[in-house]
């Protein structure tokens, strides 16, 4: 009730107690009770090796207490030992499955207690590390050692290199793939090393490769250093200190690496696209040229006019004359923009945008201090810190990146939209029309369909900072861990996304604004084509005016084919891809339905252009089964990772229901208010109150989700016992046995 009323006042305040008590793991009280820090002398239980059985948990810390009074009275305790135990209090935190045992294992000299699975990650992929680390610690100050150490860890771990080799194989399947399937976007299906360069910079690859390094090397980095090993095996205390206390628990709602790891896949994803861009856009430049018979760009040395986005000095003339714009080449115009596409111009840009965005940052975050982050220990809090950063770099980089290169294309589209631009014969000659129209008069289309296929691979570039701050977005969830927001992150996060989506529009409506000016060129140019039919009209002769008008009515209906594909175009920035409204059939869907179309087109047609059709189609069905198989394949592997239950202590020893014989003692009978059971229902009671039967997963279970409410194993009874101490033990012993001579009876006997 207390953390009910004060949670919704002090959002991120830390609260503590310090006695445990099961009704904390409630999980209807969740949102109440999440990340309350327990430091109690006890917890829910003692090590196994003091009970010869499992024990369940117990209710509170109190129980606890006085069960470990109980085991020292009955001598199955020392009283040194409870003195070791007394003095190692336990730390919990309260997560989504329950209380978490931030503390170290429990520690006594000279004994060897069951550790806990704190280290369950590092344990699984390397067995042998704790004893080497140990074997390692008896020679202090052999710095050589270290080498060997992993080494020798790395070799004797077989599920080390199962993965290993499970990797290569996969990237072994991969290159295989790309060098036997030809690639539609290359000529002539592209050479090998074209294609694996294809393969090995696609998003696929590098979230297939890149995802699992991640989340792999991020787990072991957590659980490098334990700190049960740097208090208890180590004489450097610094060590302990700086040793790893954050929980690996991916979704219990504790754990700041689940947000680390999401973080640092942003980084890889924001350093990937950008590489990424750079070669989609170089290669959109060579089918550009290509297309539209431009030469490459000649070597031009760097000159500071590169570094503007300005497009104004492109004019053919001094914008102080009167007059309309006279042409310009298209071709030079193309090169003009080349060189501020140029990395060395673009990357000084860049470079100016972050230092002063970074500069405005800093100060929003000195005004509006962030949230610490709910890091426990100074190592996850330092590793937190260099995460961010990265990732917060990478992301507002990325964001400068495509932003630039949309504000640059936005300009470039603007100079279409001013002026008559000059294509050449070749162009001319490629989009040539019956009847000819002027190259005036196609300059307008030509435009369109120039600006759509450079805009096909500039637009999707909105995405990328879009997904890395998704990302970055998704990382702080209350989810993983207790994180909190604040008005500077909420600012900068947003003042991204808006730059971002910004700049997109203004590309929208740069080409929107290009598909009037050209719609409307094409129509007076039809206007112009009617008049000068009604001339023809009026002054000519009948065999020559007929011959002009079914001209003039030609060309008038290829206006009308022009204005109708200019309407109609949705490619690049024409595409609506921001209404909600405009609805694109998926990605799968269009490849079913392309090799559906490409199978009839075969067998209407009998050639092969079908089949090739079909095989490019499959292609691109094969890379999502592939990214299926893969995550799939991912999936299974992170399952193979949870412990498995072990067998119970019954069924391990080699005992069966003939061993534990139902008793009719009535031990229960003044709780029955004088109703009368039958001898079958007082056994069948007694099996089920005082015998585990071996399976103590199950009273873990009910224990703990009963909050306390069955305390039914751990109950002391006075009463009369086949066996000379009589007169107090603890009945709740799977598997105990009276005292059958002289040789046994101080073996099972108890007494105080």
């Amino acid at each position: 009730m207390i953390l009910r009323a004060l949670r919704p006042e002090f959002r991120s305040v830390v609260f503590f107690t310090n006695n445990y008590d099961a009704h904390f793991e409630r999980r209807d009280d969740w949102d109440d009770a999440r990340n309350l820090i327990i430091v109690s002398p006890f917890g829910s239980s003692l090590p196994e090796t003091y009970s010869q059985q499992h024990v369940a948990p117990f209710r509170d810390s109190n129980q606890t207490s006085m069960y470990t009074g109980t085991l020292v009275a009955t001598g199955k305790m020392d009283g040194l030992d409870a003195d070791y135990l007394s003095w190692q209090p336990r730390v919990f935190e309260i997560s989504r499955r329950g209380a978490y045992d931030l503390s170290p294992e429990w520690y006594l000299a000279g004994k060897n207690l069951s550790h806990s699975n704190k280290s369950w990650f590092r344990d699984w992929l390397f067995p042998t590390w704790d004893r080497e680390k140990r074997n390692l610690a008896q020679f202090p100050g052999v710095k050589w050692q270290n080498w060997l150490l992993a080494v020798r860890v790395i070799w004797l771990s077989p599920m080390f290199w199962r993965l290993v080799i499970g990797a290569l194989a996969l990237l072994a399947i991969a290159a295989w793939i790309s060098v036997t399937v030809a690639s539609p976007a290359l000529p002539g299906g592209g050479t090998t090393p074209q294609r694996l360069r294809r393969v090995f910079a696609s998003t696929t690859f590098w979230l297939v490769c890149g995802v699992p390094f991640i989340v792999i090397s991020v787990a072991m980095f957590a659980q490098y250093d334990s700190a049960w090993f740097a208090q208890y095996e180590s004489a450097d205390i610094a060590q302990y200190e700086g040793a790893a206390k954050e929980p690996l628990a991916f979704f219990s709602g504790i754990s700041i690496w689940p947000s680390e790891i999401l973080r640092l896949i942003a980084l890889m994803l924001a350093i990937h696209f950008m590489i990424k861009a750079g070669i989609d856009l170089r290669a959109n430049a060579r089918e550009i040229e290509k297309g539209f018979s431009f030469d490459p760009l000649p070597k031009t040395p760097f000159q500071w006019r590169h570094l503007g986005l300005g497009l104004e000095q492109w004019r053919m003339s001094s914008p102080d004359k009167p007059g309309p714009e006279p042409p310009f080449s298209a071709e030079h115009a193309w090169h003009i923009y080349l060189c501020r596409n140029k990395f060395g111009p673009r990357f000084i840009r860049i470079g100016v945008l972050f230092a002063l965005y970074f500069l405005f940052s800093y100060i929003i975050f000195r005004l509006f201090p962030p949230p610490l982050a709910p890091a426990r220990g100074d190592f996850a809090f330092q590793f937190d810190k260099v995460v961010i950063l990265l990732a917060a770099i990478g992301m507002m980089i990325l964001s400068f990146y495509v932003v630039d290169a949309i504000q640059l294309n936005s300009n470039f589209i603007r100079m279409f939209a001013r002026e008559v631009t000059k294509w050449g014969s070749a162009v001319t000659e490629r989009f040539y029309r019956s009847p000819p129209l002027s190259e005036e008069e196609l300059s307008a289309y030509n435009e369109i369909f120039f600006v759509a296929q450079r805009t096909q691979v500039v637009a999707r570039l909105i995405w990328y900072p879009l997904i890395v701050l998704t990302l970055m977005i998704v990382a702080r969830s209350s989810f993983f861990d207790n994180w909190s927001w604040s008005p500077s992150l909420l600012a900068i996060y947003g003042i991204n996304a808006a730059w971002a989506l910004g700049s997109a529009f203004l590309l929208r409506r740069a080409a929107e604004q290009l598909r009037d000016a050209a719609l409307t060129n094409l129509q007076m140019s039809r206007v112009k084509s009617h008049a000068e039919e009604a001339k023809l009209l009026r002054g000519a002769a009948e065999p020559l005016r007929d011959a002009a008008l079914k001209t003039e009515e030609a060309k008038r209906r290829t206006f009308d084919e022009l204005i109708a594909e200019i309407r109609g175009l949705k490619k690049g920035a024409f595409a609506r891809y921001f209404l909600a409204g405009d609805k694109q059939p998926s990605p799968l869907a269009k490849e079913i339905k392309s090799s559906c179309h490409a199978i009839c087109l075969e067998s209407n047609t009998g050639s092969g252009e079908g089949t090739r059709a079909l095989a490019r189609r499959s292609m691109k069905i094969l890379r999502i089964a592939t990214i299926g198989s893969c995550a799939l394949a991912f999936c299974l592997f992170f399952s193979g990772c949870e412990k498995t239950e072990p067998i119970d202590d019954a069924k391990a020893s080699g005992k069966t229901t003939a061993d534990f014989p139902q008793i009719t003692a009535d031990i229960f009978k003044p709780m029955d208010g004088g109703i009368e059971l039958s001898p079958e229902e007082i056994m069948g009671r007694n099996t089920w109150n005082l015998w585990t039967g071996g399976n103590q997963y199950f009273w873990d279970r009910i224990a703990r989700e009963g909050y306390g409410l069955i305390d039914l194993l751990k109950m002391v009874d006075s009463r009369k016992r086949g066996s000379r101490h009589t007169d107090l033990g603890l009945v709740n012993e799977p598997g105990f046995r009276q005292a059958g001579d002289e040789d046994t009876k101080d073996t099972y006997g108890l007494y105080l």
